[in-house]
C-alpha cells in the first residue's frame, strides 16, 4: 500500500526530532532552526540564483530541512570549516540515514549541502543496503567513542 504525503511527513518529523535528540545527546553538536516548507516562487529563484539545482524540491512537500549545523562551536557554512570538522558531521549524515531507507542527507552529495537532511517517497536503499548503512554508521561511532574523541557527554 502506498503511503500518503501524510504519512512521509509524519515520520520524517519523527526521525527529525531523533535526528536533534541524537544531537543533543552529544557536546560537540548544536542544530538550530532552518527551513523546512518552501513554496515554489522561492525555489524557482532558488535555481535562477544558483543556489539549487532543481525546481521539484522535497522542501516543497515539506520533506526537507535544512539546519544551521554548528560543531564544536564552529558554523558548518563553508568547505573549509566543514573539511576540519569532516568526521563529525558525516556521523550525523550516517545517523540520519541509518533511521530509514527513505532518508537522504545532502551532505553525501557531490556537490555537498551539509545542512539539508531530506526524505523520499520512495526507497533509497534496499534492506540489504540499509543493513550495511547502518553497520558502516555504527562502526563511524565507536571509531569517535574509542579514540576517546569529546563527542559524548561526560
Amino acid at each position: 500500500m502506498k503511503m500518503k504525503t501524510s504519512d512521509h511527513q509524519w515520520n520524517f518529523l519523527q526521525d527529525i526530532a531523533r535526528l536533534i535528540e541524537f544531537a543533543g545527546k552529544h557536546k560537540c553538536y548544536k542544530l538550530t532552526g532552518g527551513q523546512l516548507e518552501r513554496p515554489q516562487i522561492l525555489q524557482d529563484i532558488y535555481v535562477k540564483q544558483g543556489k539549487s539545482w532543481t525546481s521539484d524540491s522535497d522542501h516543497l512537500r515539506k520533506l526537507a530541512i535544512d539546519f544551521n549545523i554548528f560543531i564544536d562551536g564552529d558554523y558548518i557554512g563553508n568547505i573549509k570549516i566543514y573539511t576540519l570538522h569532516k568526521d563529525k558531521i558525516d556521523l550525523l549524515g550516517y545517523f540520519w540515514e541509518s533511521l530509514s531507507p527513505y532518508n537522504y542527507w545532502g551532505g553525501f552529495w557531490k556537490n555537498k549541502d551539509t545542512p539539508h537532511f531530506g526524505r523520499k517517497t520512495y526507497k533509497l536503499r534496499t534492506g540489504k543496503e540499509q543493513f550495511e548503512l547502518m553497520e558502516r554508521y555504527l562502526e563511524k561511532y565507536r571509531e569517535f567513542t574509542t579514540e576517546g574523541t569529546e563527542l559524548l557527554d561526560a
